[in-house]
C-alpha cells in the first residue's frame, strides 16, 4: 500500500523531525511511502519528490497521490503529516483496502457554543466566497447540493482506471479554486483551499462512492475552541 504525505513551506521546515517516527511505524510495516517536499534532505525514510513550486497549492494534496496511483496502478492512502499521530496502529498493521474511496469526517462549523456538522455543501449557509465555483456548476447544470464535504487530513483512494480522467478533472477546476482563495473573503483563504470539495464532487462525477473511515482506524477528536476550514 502506497502512503503519501505532503511536507512544504516554510512553516514545515522542522516538521520532518516530528513525523520521523510516525513513519518508522508505516515503514516496519512495508508501507510504500511517498513524500513531497521541497525539503528532501530531512527525509531518511521513503521515497522523496522534490516540489518544484514556488506557490504551495493545497490541491497538491490531492493531485500527488492521485498522480502516484496514475504511475503505480495502486490504492493509495493520503495523510496530513500532522494527522500521522492520530491514525492507530490497527490502521497501520491490519488496513489493506477497501472497494470505497474513505475520509475520517465530513467539514463541521462552530454555531457559537459547539461544533455541528457540515455534511452537505449545501447544509449551511455559502458566503459570496463560492460564487465563482456556483457559477461554473450552473453553466454545466450541475446539482451541487448531493455531494458531501470531505475534511482532506486522510484520504484511501482506491484504485481506478478513470484516475487520468479524474486528473485532467481536478486540473479543470483547480483555477477556480485558486482564485478564489485569491479574491474571495474567507476565514481560512489559503492558496487551492477547500480541496476536499473539488475531490467529492469529481469523485460523485465518477460514480466512486466514499464512505467513512472505521473510527478504530484513528484517533481525534474536535478542540473545544473552533478553528477554520
Amino acid at each position: 500500500m502506497i502512503l503519501s504525505i505532503v511536507c512544504i513551506g516554510d512553516g514545515y521546515i522542522n516538521e520532518p523531525i516530528k513525523i520521523i517516527p510516525q513513519l518508522k511505524r508505516f515503514n516496519n510495516k512495508l508501507w510504500d511511502i511517498k513524500i513531497l517536499t521541497d525539503n528532501p534532505n530531512a527525509f531518511s525514510i521513503g521515497e522523496v519528490y522534490e516540489y518544484q513550486n514556488k506557490i504551495f497549492s493545497y490541491f497538491d494534496k490531492i493531485l500527488f497521490p492521485l498522480r502516484l496511483m496514475e504511475k503505480y496502478k495502486s490504492d493509495v492512502v493520503y495523510s496530513d503529516h500532522d494527522w500521522l499521530t492520530y491514525l492507530t496502529n490497527d490502521f497501520v498493521n491490519k488496513f489493506n483496502g477497501n472497494p470505497n474511496a474513505l475520509y475520517p469526517e465530513c467539514w463541521k462549523y462552530w454555531d457559537g457554543s459547539d461544533w455541528k456538522q457540515w455534511e452537505y455543501l449545501t447544509d449551511y449557509n455559502l458566503n459570496e466566497y463560492f460564487n465563482p465555483l456556483i457559477q461554473y456548476w450552473n453553466n454545466q447544470n450541475y446539482d451541487y447540493s448531493k455531494f458531501k464535504t470531505i475534511r482532506e487530513s486522510f484520504l484511501y483512494l482506491p484504485y481506478t482506471n478513470k484516475v487520468s480522467e479524474i486528473l485532467c478533472e481536478i486540473e479543470k477546476v483547480k483555477p477556480i479554486f485558486e482564485y478564489m482563495s485569491i479574491v474571495g473573503n474567507s476565514n481560512y483563504s489559503a492558496y487551492g483551499s477547500s480541496e476536499g470539495i473539488a475531490l467529492s464532487y469529481i469523485l460523485e462525477k465518477f460514480n466512486i462512492k466514499l464512505e467513512l473511515l472505521n473510527t478504530d482506524y484513528y484517533n481525534y477528536s474536535y478542540p473545544t475552541a473552533p478553528i477554520s476550514i
